[in-house]
């Protein structure tokens, strides 16, 4: 085994951070998953202490060693990806000057109003064909220079989560185009850092990673890095990818016409086009992929949908996660038991998957709504009806790109760990419409930034064929014609209550009795 070679990819989410070692045809041998909290010391903050990221990376790296016994000469390239739009200060030695302000985080909606004043919503839309958004990079950057100067005036640079550990794994500031795409900073057209934006809002550019392309080779493995993790100094690291960018790359999105659905802490379905389309009035944005000259024709996409599942089973399901847990099995397995057993429909409940906002349209104030509840009502029938209005989230958006751009889509790739559900697959088939398919890559973030480290290197000759080659479909769920009339008739109750809450300003005029009573 030590005579052949592996690639090394990295994924550093927002509940945790997984490594897997891959062969060169997309075999794994060794992996290892991490979670660490994400703390919100006041309503509507959330961060995260990126030392402690750091050390759970280390931690993987290791454990994948352990698993594949393999010799860390074997390793001949790393690629990183990770959660997007969260910014760390740091020093010029690279030292963190407060704790990562996540994309969850909304403390900078103050200064989401000032740049929407000075810049405006649409000419930030314009530039950077993403709306302007408190989850985003550019008001958090902003949230610094005015709640903490001291902080700002001792920054040296502004990183996005993954550069900070291809900072620590080579010393090296940078970051690639797919990342900063997504931090209302950057120029979709141009492919760099706006200057007008920048300008307008007088952050220096030097405060600012170098962009590269996602496969370019930023820096090696450092001695004191080696030493910590296993890994082989000099190992090169490439500039990497955002968790989206990669984890669509991986899962095949390589083409026009692919679609894949990424179901983990939120949800994000796309369909891919060679056209570039941004439309202000609609929200529909132009995203820029791994591949070069590949759009986003389609997009669906909930703020979360992991996540409730995930809030359910640690407050609604804290028994059977114990034994779950001391049994080695999976209680999300538990809980997809429970849902087969309640019926298409969850008989009439209706779930909102905007636990903690809303996207496209964007709306920080929206809240979760669970609509039906009856004294007969089940557990099995809530955890259905949290997957299937995740689903109707899907198929709103869909709904609405198709009229602007016309893209469609009759088959699904489905990633992430939501895709292992099976019947979570089968709900989105009879909601959507579309044939759901499982590949045989379990999670396209790291394979997808695995894959791209051997592009770096030229072990593959382009981008493309390794995932054409090296992905194959092992299951399909089709939709079924029954489930499909009771879910059309739920899909216009979902969007007709849904809508009137929009509307009528439901949220917007009620937000601050909410804050109020969770203080």
């Amino acid at each position: 085994m030590n005579g052949d070679i592996y690639l090394l990819g990295i994924d550093l989410g927002t509940m945790g951070v997984k490594s897997t070692i891959y062969t060169i045809d997309g075999k794994v041998v060794g992996s290892s998953y991490k979670e660490y909290p994400l703390d919100s010391p006041y309503p509507g903050w959330a961060q995260q202490d990126q030392n402690l990221w750091w050390k759970s990376t280390i931690s993987t790296i290791r454990e994948c060693f352990k698993q594949s016994k393999i010799s860390p000469d074997s390793v001949v390239s790393i690629g990183v990806c990770g959660q997007s739009h969260g910014v760390s200060a740091v020093s010029r030695e690279g030292k963190t000057l407060l704790p990562c302000i996540t994309w969850v985080d909304r403390r900078s909606e103050p200064q989401v109003r000032k740049i929407a004043e000075k810049v405006g919503a649409r000419r930030i839309f314009e530039i950077n064909g993403y709306p302007l958004d408190a989850a985003y990079t550019a008001s958090k950057i902003l949230w610094i220079k005015e709640n903490a100067p001291d902080v700002y005036g001792n920054t040296y640079k502004f990183l996005l989560p993954k550069d900070f550990i291809v900072f620590k794994l080579t010393g090296t500031f940078s970051t690639d185009r797919t990342d900063a795409f997504a931090t209302n900073l950057f120029d979709i057209r141009g492919k760099r850092w706006s200057e007008e934006i920048l300008q307008e809002l007088d952050i220096s550019l030097d405060m600012l990673p170098e962009i590269h392309e996602p496969w370019e080779i930023v820096g090696e493995v450092l001695v004191n890095v080696a030493e910590e993790t296993g890994l082989k100094k000099g190992t090169p690291v490439i500039a990497g990818g955002a968790d989206w960018a990669c984890t669509f790359y991986g899962a095949g999105f390589v083409k026009p016409g692919r679609a894949v659905d990424m179901t983990g802490t939120v949800d994000a379905l796309m369909i891919a086009s060679d056209k570039f389309v941004i439309d202000f009035e609609n929200g529909i944005s132009g995203f820029t992929h791994i591949v070069p000259d590949l759009y986003t024709g389609a997009y669906g996409g909930t703020q979360h949908a992991g996540s409730i599942l995930r809030w359910f089973r640690d407050n609604l399901f804290c028994f059977e996660k114990s034994v779950a847990e001391k049994y080695n099995l999976s209680p999300y397995k538990l809980m997809d038991i429970e849902a087969e057993v309640a019926p298409p429909g969850s008989r009439g409940l209706l779930i909102t998957p905007n636990f903690g906002g809303q996207r496209r349209p964007e709306n920080p104030n929206s809240r979760g709504l669970i609509y039906g509840l009856t004294l007969t009502t089940t557990r099995g029938e809530v955890i259905r009806a949290i997957m299937e209005g995740v689903a109707f989230k899907l198929r709103a958006d869909l709904d609405k790109w198709r009229k602007i751009t016309g893209v469609t889509c009759d088959e699904v790739r489905a990633i992430g760990g939501g895709a292992r559900s099976k019947l979570w697959r089968q709900i989105k088939a009879d909601i959507l419409g579309a044939t759901y398919c499982r590949i045989n890559i379990d999670e396209g973030g790291n394979f997808g930034a695995a894959v791209l480290g051997g592009y770096g290197i030229r072990l593959y000759s382009n981008l493309i064929e390794p995932i054409e080659t090296i992905i194959k479909i092992e299951e399909k769920e089709n939709p079924i014609p029954e489930n499909q009339k009771i879910y059309n008739k739920l899909y216009n109750l979902y969007l007709k209550l849904n809508n009137t809450l929009e509307e009528t300003k439901f949220y917007d005029e009620h937000i601050e009795t909410v804050t109020d009573v969770t203080r």
